[in-house]
């Protein structure tokens, strides 16, 4: 058995009077330990936030690009955040639902930085719940260097109404630079504002007339810069002239082959008479001539008048033929060059029998000797008599005839032009007759939209047949050619075209070979041959065989539209060839 613990002793005296004065001492403190504890200030603990920025340049200023968010990568939304670049005042933007904000500087503001590289500071000042932030770096604002150059199409126009196109191209190491302004200056004029397409151009129209004085023309071009572009310049120079004219006229003194001949004439620009400028005269004998031969210089005197004579053996020397004869003046520094019309000289024949005469006298010998002949076999009689059968048994198919009355060339001709590559938007080359190739001036070119028929651009050619119609937009176009004397003729094309239509021969009818052409055919339906430059519309007329009076009176009236055509005072109008294939048509369904 286990014995029982004994029971405890009371506390000794000194005990119980250690434990009397810590009560007392406790009872005394307590009322300044609560009141101690009732004033201290709480303890607040904030979350930690975090910035993440984001700088991009773009062409207009620098976009800065932000997200608040605390340290357990949750968004701060509905909260500001300041941005302090260089010396500018702070700007402020609010955050999103995401913790987003974006904050644009404009280009004008950083212009106005001295330094290339631009502090900035980014902050977020906190509240009781979130800690505050900033983040800071350094923009760099250098700018890329640009290359801007300028030339004018043609670099020479006359002061008239010329048109000068001035072109600047502006680029950089990367390519072309769009959408930017660029300033173009001509001279002392106005500066002119354009702004730069896709290709990093920009296009001035210069009308030639509006600068009012010939001579030399600076083109400057500058382009201003901007917080990404370096600034650029360029020049370039355009010449602008006086238009000038020169006449001539040719006059023989004595013989054909001994005497001399005088070339006279007279240069001028709008002003007036041109003084103390060379003339030139050149003569070529044609396509045998590699180039022309110069026969005289002169100089004009002050009312703008020169004079030249040259001896007949010195004129041609061992050319024979013709010659064709035209004054030139080369161009200087304040008129365009000029040629005058062209004056064709006869090359008289050596002294003695030309050679032709005896060819013509063998040749009539021989047809004697053949005359007699057949008068001795009766050969004539009996061709004759076949001659007249024919004649009478021949009937014209009027399918065929009208089919060659018809008959056009072509009318548009690709003509050789090296290898300058063709416009496919342009139409542009020199209006001429289809028959005698000869350039028509003052023909007019129009062109009609396909899809409503309204009126596109118009042009005139001009005296050497020439034309250019600016660029068509693309669609169909419907051309129109008309020509004083010629028929009008009309084409439907599509632009883009193939290029046959740039720098090609457009070819027109004249009336007066049409309303030939037309008479030829109607009398060969009544019997009778017609060969222009043999026989006379009259003597054709009067060989045909006799029908109605119906029929005699329109033949009539179709001689007479011949002979008004081509020896008549009166202009050739289209009404004329109406008129003859009017006439044509009532014949041909008569026969």
């Amino acid at each position: 058995m286990r014995s029982a613990s004994p029971p405890p002793r009371p506390p000794s005296g000194h005990a119980r009077r250690a434990l009397a004065v810590l009560v007392a001492a406790l009872a005394l403190t307590s009322p300044a330990l609560l009141a101690s504890a009732a004033s201290a200030r709480p303890i607040t603990v904030r979350s930690q936030t975090h910035v993440a920025v984001d700088l991009v340049r773009e062409a207009d200023g620098v976009v800065v690009r932000g997200r608040l968010t605390d340290d357990l990568g949750h968004p701060i939304a509905r909260e500001s955040v300041h941005l302090a670049l260089g010396g500018d005042r702070p700007r402020s933007r609010t955050t999103d639902d995401t913790g987003a904000f974006e904050v644009r500087v404009p280009a004008s503001d950083l212009a106005r930085a001295e330094r290339r590289h631009l502090e900035w500071r980014l902050e977020y000042d906190g509240d009781r719940v979130y800690g505050g932030a900033n983040e800071t770096g350094s923009l760099d604002l250098t700018q890329q260097n640009t290359r801007l150059a300028v030339r004018a199409e043609p670099r020479v126009a006359a002061l008239d109404d010329s048109e000068v196109y001035v072109h600047a191209d502006l680029t950089t190491a990367n390519g072309p630079v769009p959408g930017v302004e660029v300033r173009v200056k001509v001279g002392d004029g106005t500066e002119l504002v354009g702004r730069t397409g896709a290709e990093g151009r920009a296009t001035f129209l210069i009308r030639a007339a509006l600068l009012g004085s010939a001579g030399r023309y600076t083109i400057s071009a500058r382009f201003l810069g901007d917080h990404l572009l370096a600034p650029s310049v360029a020049e370039t120079s355009l010449r602008v002239l006086l238009a000038s004219r020169v006449t001539l006229r040719v006059a023989r003194e004595g013989d054909a082959r001994l005497g001399r001949y005088r070339f006279s004439g007279r240069l001028a620009d709008q002003d007036g008479p041109i003084a103390g400028a060379t003339v030139a005269i050149l003569a070529d004998a044609g396509p045998g001539d590699v180039e022309p031969h110069l026969v005289a210089l002169t100089t004009t005197r002050p009312d703008g008048l020169y004079l030249a004579a040259v001896p007949a053996p010195e004129l041609f020397g061992d050319r024979s033929g013709e010659l064709a004869v035209r004054a030139v003046y080369s161009p200087d520094d304040q008129h365009q060059g000029a040629t005058s019309h062209v004056f064709t000289v006869q090359v008289p024949p050596p002294p003695g029998v030309p050679t032709r005469w005896y060819l013509f006298g063998l040749a009539g010998a021989l047809s004697l000797l053949l005359v007699a002949q057949a008068v001795r076999t009766r050969l004539v009689p009996s061709l004759l008599q076949r001659l007249r059968l024919r004649r009478l048994l021949r009937r014209r198919d009027p399918a065929v005839a009208a089919t060659l009355v018809e008959m056009e060339p072509e009318l548009v001709t690709p003509v050789a032009d090296g290898d300058a590559p063709r416009r496919r938007d342009v139409l542009s080359g020199v209006v001429v007759d289809g028959h005698s190739r000869e350039p028509l001036p003052g023909a007019i070119v129009t062109v009609f939209r396909g899809g409503d028929g309204a009126p596109g651009p118009r042009c005139v050619a001009d005296a050497r047949g020439h034309f250019e119609l600016e660029p068509l937009a693309p669609g169909p176009w419907r051309l129109r050619l008309e020509a004083e004397g010629c028929l009008p003729r009309e084409e439907e094309l599509t632009v883009p075209h193939d290029g046959r239509y740039d720098r090609a021969a457009y070819a027109l009818v004249a009336v007066r070979r049409r309303v030939r052409e037309i008479y030829g055919r109607a009398v060969q339906r009544f019997g009778a041959d017609f060969a222009w430059g043999a026989d006379t519309p009259r003597e054709a007329w009067e060989r045909v065989r006799r029908g109605s009076p119906d029929e005699e009176r329109a033949l009539a009236e179709l001689r007479e539209l011949v002979e008004q055509a081509w020896f008549g005072e009166a202009d050739v109008r289209v009404a004329d060839a109406a008129r003859a294939q009017e006439l044509a048509r009532f014949l041909e369904g008569r026969r």
